[in-house]
């Protein structure tokens, strides 16, 4: 019993002592903190101007970026939606403040980054951007780590919606660089220096519905203009397309068109219906889907390597058609002969040879007939013949090549970029 006692005694003793040490950490977080405000008032911090300013010395602003997600890269519009956390790092000896216990640090919420100097940083090729929203309250998803030597950590989650000019001539075998350019809108090098903070740049997922990200770099550029020189970095972003999407919407319906055109070479020449329908039908499709894949595409002048391929399919299948008409004109044209060679047999049966019974002759009327009538048909099945072969073999090699020049596209830009 006496041993439980004194065992109760040291746990209460222990839970005390944390408590007066817990205490006095919050109290000297306040008193820290009310010191900060008292400093950041109008009468003793000027927000307009920034730190060290009169010093001779640019102010060091370090920059750190953690991408949540990419999506929404537009062909269309050229540009591309990027959800990241941008933090931003820099000095001002004014917020010093002597540290109190072990408090060397503070986490400041609120309104706090409306008291003190920001970096006027924007976007350069950015179309529109927004910050998040807070659960806890009205304003922006910021944060703001306070240093006792006057460091500051500024970070906000926000949206950036930025232009991506794109080079589509090896589409979909393309790869693009998509830039995000950010610096000082007002403060030139003289006053401001941009730096990229130590460390890779975070991206949670790589893989995006038809890019994958192949690869994140950075640099550092100095931009002039009539107004003086800026220090700018830019986030290079590599995406390689996904040729999937293409391959199961575009490439295989338009294989299979192809295809389909050639069934009346199977056919006789004398099923002009079916001929006619399947010609017809496939060259409207065709057409159709061309369409409908130009209409998600941007409206440039120059050609595209998927335009190549559907050119070259469209060409077939109208080809296809055209070798019909040929069949269908040869086939007229030799009918006119063969009918008019009938005539001119049924003429001269008339005047029948002396000593040739009429009976002998109508039988080589016949046999001529049955020859003619023969040899048009046969003549008109070898361009149905010749075209079961020419066509397959020209538009295989004609595939072969392409396949070829897409992983060579492929692997240029591999070693490209």
């Amino acid at each position: 019993m006496h041993s439980f006692q004194i065992q109760t005694i040291i746990i209460w003793s222990i839970l005390s002592l944390n408590t007066i040490q817990i205490c006095q950490c919050s109290s000297d977080v306040l008193k820290i903190s009310e010191m900060v405000r008292n400093m950041v008032s109008r009468r003793h911090y000027n927000k307009d101007i920034r730190p060290d300013y009169g010093s001779g010395q640019p102010l060091i602003v370090n920059v750190r970026i953690a991408i949540h997600a990419i999506y929404d890269i537009s062909d269309v519009n050229m540009d591309f939606t990027i959800d990241l956390h941008f933090r931003q790092y820099w000095r001002d000896s004014r917020l010093k403040f002597e540290p109190i216990g072990n408090v060397t640090r503070l986490f400041m919420g609120g309104d706090f980054y409306q008291l003190i100097w920001l970096p006027d940083t924007f976007f350069l090729n950015g179309k529109s951007f927004q910050t998040h929203k807070s659960t806890a309250s009205t304003g922006s998803n910021t944060l703001i780590e306070l240093d006792y030597n006057g460091s500051i950590l500024y970070s906000t989650r926000m949206t950036v919606v930025a232009s991506c000019p794109m080079d589509l001539s090896y589409f979909p075998a393309d790869r693009q660089r998509c830039q995000l350019n950010f610096g000082s809108y007002g403060y030139t090098i003289d006053d401001i220096i941009y730096k990229w903070s130590s460390g890779e740049i975070i991206l949670e997922d790589r893989n995006l519905a038809t890019f994958t990200v192949s690869n994140l770099n950075n640099s550092h550029k100095i931009r002039h203009n009539d107004v003086g020189t800026f220090s700018h970095l830019i986030l290079y972003i590599d995406i390689e397309r996904s040729i999937g999407y293409y391959l199961y919407q575009t490439f295989i319906p338009a294989f299979l068109i192809v295809l389909i055109s050639w069934i009346p070479f199977w056919l006789g020449h004398d099923d002009h219906v079916e001929r006619v329908a399947i010609g017809v039908t496939t060259v409207l499709t065709i057409t159709t889907l061309i369409t409908s894949t130009m209409e998600s595409l941007p409206k440039i002048s120059y050609v595209k390597a998927l335009d190549i391929y559907l050119f070259v399919c469209f060409i077939m299948v109208f080809l296809s058609l055209i070798e019909y008409a040929m069949v269908g004109y040869y086939e007229h044209s030799h009918r006119y002969r063969f009918i008019h060679r009938c005539l001119c047999l049924s003429n001269t049966n008339t005047a029948v040879v002396a000593g040739q019974s009429q009976q002998s002759t109508n039988q080589q009327q016949q046999q001529n007939i049955l020859e003619s009538r023969i040899f048009f048909d046969q003549q008109s099945s070898k361009i149905d013949y010749y075209s079961r072969w020419l066509f397959p073999i020209i538009f295989i090699l004609f595939n072969t090549i392409y396949i070829w020049f897409m992983i060579s596209v492929k692997e240029f830009y591999h070693h490209d970029i």
